[in-house]
């Protein structure tokens, strides 16, 4: 039970910041002592500094030519995964709030994880190069398609995203230009990066999780889940599984048509199938900013799909470690 709890402890603790952001919003919302208008701009930054003094430039170099995964990564990211959820939005539109419809859209166009698709090629024995450098790209380009397919998604309603110039300046701001100095400090300081990998990556972890307590204690002290029920949780539960179960279906279809090598095979199908925490709450948080307290219901479909790739994505590492490279 302990090597369960340690080694999901980051999907835990954000249970936790969420019941206590429940429990106690006036502390991370608007005006109370976390400075929220400031803190979550900060954290945002700090997450992007870590990734980009982490981000090994040497691997990304040596795998950089491999043109035929990269393209199928990046055109499943960012075309196929959303086409999937616009379709799936037919049948349960009518079902779900505005609010919720819009976080799932959100899910859809976002990036790939950044770290969790890395660990899981290599634990498949996959290429870990091919896995770095589509999601390092999808991370980065993400900053501008993203944007893009929300500004055409969320075309009306009670949600806006504001001016699309001005949110892809903030983003800039917040995400590539700390990304870079990262990159910068990375190559300044490449004898230390092996000690400190561990205790950076927690800093992002926190950073992440304060994020989210501050975004879910705005919601709440607005008022906007004093109508919601049980009902919004599971139906999110429930959509996140058939989108994940139908994304595996079609990538691995694909995976097989295109004939990938089995290195390559591991590494597309969890750059493909996975979906940023990581980017995806300061990108929220960026583009839905203007109205913090419909923030906690969009991150829901976010929040819900991040544990169901990484719980049952464990669950591929017996398959593909059988795999053989087609003739």
């Amino acid at each position: 039970m302990s090597s369960l709890a340690k080694r999901h402890w980051f999907m835990l603790a954000m249970l936790a910041v969420v019941i206590i952001a429940f429990r106690f919003p006036g502390i991370g919302a608007q005006g109370g002592i976390l400075r929220r208008e400031i803190t979550i701009n900060l954290a945002i930054i700090l997450i992007f500094f870590m990734q980009g003094w982490m981000l090994p430039t040497e691997v990304l170099a040596r795998s950089a030519l491999r043109w035929k995964a990269h393209l199928f990564v990046q055109t499943f990211i960012f075309l196929f995964f959303p086409l999937l959820v616009l379709f799936g939005d037919l049948f349960w539109s009518g079902y779900l709030s505005g609010h919720l419809r819009i976080g799932f859209y959100l899910l859809g166009v976002l990036p790939t994880t950044i770290s969790s698709a890395v660990v899981f090629t290599s634990q498949s024995g996959g290429s870990t190069g091919i896995s770095l450098v589509n999601t390092t790209v999808s991370n980065i380009v993400g900053v501008f398609i993203t944007p893009l397919w929300m500004s055409l998604l969320v075309t009306a309603g009670s949600v806006e995203i504001g001016d699309l110039s001005a949110v892809l300046l903030k983003l800039s701001k917040l995400i590539l230009v700390p990304i870079i100095v990262g990159q910068v400090a990375h190559l300044l300081s490449r004898s230390i990066i092996t000690k400190i990998k561990r205790p950076a990556g927690l800093i992002n972890q926190f950073a992440i999780l304060y994020i989210v307590f501050a975004v879910f204690a705005q919601s709440v002290d607005s008022g906007v889940w004093d109508e919601q029920g049980l009902q919004i949780v599971i139906a999110t539960v429930v959509i996140s599984l058939v989108i994940y179960g139908v994304v595996n279906a079609l990538c691995l279809w694909l995976i097989q048509a295109f004939k990938f090598t089995r290195e390559d095979r591991s590494a597309v199908f969890f750059c493909c199938t996975q979906k940023t925490m990581g980017a995806g709450v300061p990108l929220a948080v960026s583009l839905f900013g203007s109205d913090p307290a419909a923030l906690g219901v969009i991150l829901l479909p976010m929040m819900v799909f991040h544990p169901v790739h990484l719980i049952l994505g464990t669950l591929w590492f017996p398959y593909f470690r059988k795999q053989k490279s087609p003739a």
